[in-house]
């Protein structure tokens, strides 16, 4: 892309890590985010979520939540898409508690989950374990 007259940005990255996880060649698209850096360019939360998507469609979920900790190092904070992307593949990989302690850290960052992570939280957990989320908690009537 250099010497193109092209101007390669975050968003050119993003379009090209995002392209390359979707084909599966996310060892590619894992040079290329980690390439950033190097370009001068700073990853964003949109290039955090692609990386974190591409790990969890390939059930790297694990490798994925690492991402929360480097983003939030690096200063970007994560956002729902973040949280939810995560916690889907973890509870797609069967990552019960896991899932269950990222989705306590979204809910106490104010952040809603959407119908979908309801959905597989709902088909993930036990009657128990749904009592005891803040998120299906019964308000208290002084």
């Amino acid at each position: 892309m250099e010497g193109t007259g092209f101007e390669v940005n975050i968003k050119v990255y993003n379009i090209l890590i995002d392209g390359l996880c979707k084909v599966g060649k996310l060892e590619n698209a894992s040079k290329l985010f980690n390439e950033i850096s190097n370009k001068g360019l700073v990853p964003d939360v949109i290039t955090y979520n692609i990386m974190i998507n591409g790990l969890c469609e390939r059930r790297m979920s694990f490798e994925a939540s690492k991402l929360i900790v480097e983003m939030e190092q690096k200063g970007c904070l994560p956002d729902a898409i973040t949280y939810s992307t995560i916690i889907k593949g973890l509870l797609q990989e069967q990552e019960v508690d896991k899932a269950m302690e990222l989705l306590e850290e979204m809910i106490k960052r104010k952040f809603v989950p959407d119908d979908f992570i309801i959905s597989l939280l709902t088909n993930s957990l036990s009657v128990d374990q749904l009592k005891n989320l803040e998120l299906f908690a019964k308000p208290k009537i002084d």
